[in-house]
């Protein structure tokens, strides 16, 4: 991308500048209204069609300049735009002459063409603008003798008109151009520290609880079942922190189930094998679908007798289950007081048991 095309890139205060631009140009539209219907009603020498049609094109186009004004490609800030903004302004400024009017009933409409200018290409397009103006001026007196010349020079205030406005929209601009950079430049730096800062605590944790579990490992090396207890410990540490890192949520199903069941196996000393699939933001709903699936877990621990359970999870289709198997003892019995409050909140629980086969629960949510 050339500079130029930089340039012609729209900025926030493009938005502020367009509505300023079409209220200027409603503003003289009006004012131009006003003189139209005073030249008909108090002017008998003027030609009411040339001042009507003029005052007509005048409304064709600043509709016009509404629907630009709306159009995300910006086409204001096209030179052809300028080019046919300122055949309609001249144009219009002719029409008191055509008409044989006494005054002149252009009113402020002209002068807008020199924001529309202004709006473009700042000070150049502006002042190029006014200029053209103001020689139309001199022309038509040049042309039409019974103009005065004291007038006719005092359209100077086009030019003046023209540097104050295209100062004004670069300046803007500039302001803009620099307050969006230094946002930009706070946001890179507030990302780049809580990035830097992110790294810096999953470093510490790592390195407190691998290195922790590796002291205890080398201290009772002599005792494997202890051994294998703190490997699998650390390799579910390791499985969560990677699965929080890499969720897009801040509060995730997922991170709260496999931190349900890793109090579980610390308190009962079993191996709870997980499979989760999908995840989803964690709401009410999947907090209490969490808490069954922790109490299915301790029941199975507890009374199964056996030394691993499985735990299957997944989120699909505006739905979260989870199902806590074991291969156990299986059991008789109404559901636990615990697993019912599930329900509470629109979920469903299920259990399957067979003695000497096993149980498998299954919970249910929306989610």
């Amino acid at each position: 991308m050339n500079r130029r095309d930089e340039e012609a890139q729209s900025q926030p205060i493009d938005d502020t500048l367009r509505r300023v631009v079409v209220i200027f140009r409603v503003l003289g539209l009006l004012w131009m209204a006003m003189l139209v219907v005073a030249t008909v009603v108090d002017d008998p020498g003027a030609n009411p069609a040339v001042a009507v049609g003029a005052l007509l094109l005048a409304t064709a186009w600043t509709v016009a300049t509404v629907v630009a004004a709306r159009n995300p490609d910006d086409p204001m800030r096209s030179p052809w735009f300028v080019f046919g903004d300122g055949v309609v302004a001249l144009l219009v400024a002719s029409a008191s002459f055509y008409a044989g009017a006494k005054d002149l009933f252009h009113g402020g409409y002209p002068m807008s063409w020199i924001l529309v200018a202004a709006y473009a290409g700042g000070v150049k397009y502006a002042v190029g603008a006014s200029l053209v103006l103001f020689g139309h001026q001199v022309v038509m007196y040049a042309v039409d003798g019974s103009r005065n010349l004291v007038p006719t020079l005092g359209n100077i205030v086009f030019v003046v008109f023209a540097i104050v406005l295209g100062w004004a929209v670069e300046a803007l601009r500039a302001a803009d151009e620099a307050t969006t950079e230094a946002q930009t430049a706070v946001a890179r730096a507030e990302a780049d520290k809580a990035r830097h800062q992110e790294r810096a605590s999953l470093a510490t944790k790592l390195h407190d609880s691998v290195l922790q579990t590796l002291h205890v490992i080398r201290r009772d090396a002599d005792d494997a079942a202890e051994v294998r207890y703190l490997a699998r410990r650390q390799e579910r540490e390791l499985r969560r922190t990677i699965g929080e890192l890499t969720s897009p949520y801040e509060r995730s199903f997922a991170a709260a189930l496999l931190v349900a069941r890793d109090e579980i196996e610390d308190l009962q000393r079993i191996e709870i094998e997980a499979v989760v699939r999908d995840d989803a933001p964690l709401t009410s709903e999947l907090e209490a679908l969490v808490a069954a699936a922790r109490e299915a877990m301790n029941n199975a621990a507890k009374h199964a007798g056996v030394d691993r359970i499985d735990l299957y999870a997944e989120v699909d289709d505006g739905t979260a289950i989870v199902h806590v198997r074991d291969r156990g003892s299986g059991y008789e019995g109404e559901i636990s007081t615990r697993l019912r409050r599930l329900e509470d909140v629109g979920g469903t629980v299920a259990v399957r048991s067979e003695i000497g086969s096993g149980t498998d629960v299954s919970l249910e949510v929306p989610a």
